[in-house]
């Protein structure tokens, strides 16, 4: 037998929200679901997305960020909103050298936060619209010509503003996501027999608990050499 040599990824917030809708037992053969309906459902998924943003480590979501030293500058606000910055590193001339990523507390302890040199110090300074990067010491002139600093960023998943567009996960998402979406809207649309809500509930968690870790990086095991 010949494969389809095709993969269809296709799976719209409205192919979604008409699984979901049909789960709830609100929407009944081939009429479309209302415009009420589509709002609630969006709504819903924009909040839940942005919480699995926070949880766990999404590699997709990772993107590296750059910083160009200015004389005399030691903040930079980042392009994108970070969720996290899990490293850093000074690239001279071709040469990385990794930065110590410093607390608030221990960017605070400096004696002198004006000196000037090449950054050898990041504190992540994050606000509610913004990330920002603190380096220490204050890049000078050698540095601003020489040094770019680079940041592997965690940024946020997008949100799907209309039925015609995507959500932000890979293919493989798809069956969590509706499952999940669901329950997340059995508040608004009761009635469900307790024989259906426990389906939803139980395939809820385990299509999430199949795919958490899936595209995380894997785990490092140490374990003592053993000589002779």
């Amino acid at each position: 037998m010949a494969l389809s040599g095709t993969r269809d990824d296709s799976y719209t917030v409205a192919n979604l929200l008409d699984e979901v809708f049909t789960h709830l037992q609100v929407k009944r053969g081939g009429n479309p679901i209302s415009s009420v309906q589509a709002a609630n459902g969006i709504a819903a998924l924009k909040g839940m997305l942005r919480t699995w943003s926070v949880k766990g480590i999404r590699l997709h979501l990772w993107q590296d960020q750059t910083v160009t030293p200015v004389n005399g500058t030691s903040s930079y606000a980042l392009t994108i909103r970070a969720l996290e910055v899990a490293q850093g590193w000074r690239r001279t001339a071709g040469n990385d050298t990794p930065l110590r990523m410093y607390t608030r507390e221990e960017y605070n302890r400096l004696p002198n936060k004006t000196a000037s040199g090449s950054p050898f110090v990041a504190f992540v300074d994050m606000d509610r619209a913004a990330t920002n990067i603190v380096t220490y010491p204050v890049p000078d002139t050698t540095s601003a010509a020489n040094d770019v600093l680079y940041f592997p960023c965690k940024v946020a998943l997008q949100d799907a503003l209309t039925t015609a567009q995507d959500f932000d996960l890979p293919p493989e998402w798809s069956e969590t996501v509706m499952w999940n979406l669901t329950k997340r809207l059995i508040p608004q649309y009761p009635g469900l027999d307790p024989q259906a809500l426990q389906i939803i509930y139980e395939m809820a968690q385990t299509t999430y608990d199949d795919l958490a870790g899936h595209d995380r990086e894997g785990s490092v095991f140490m374990r003592p050499a053993r000589h002779g």
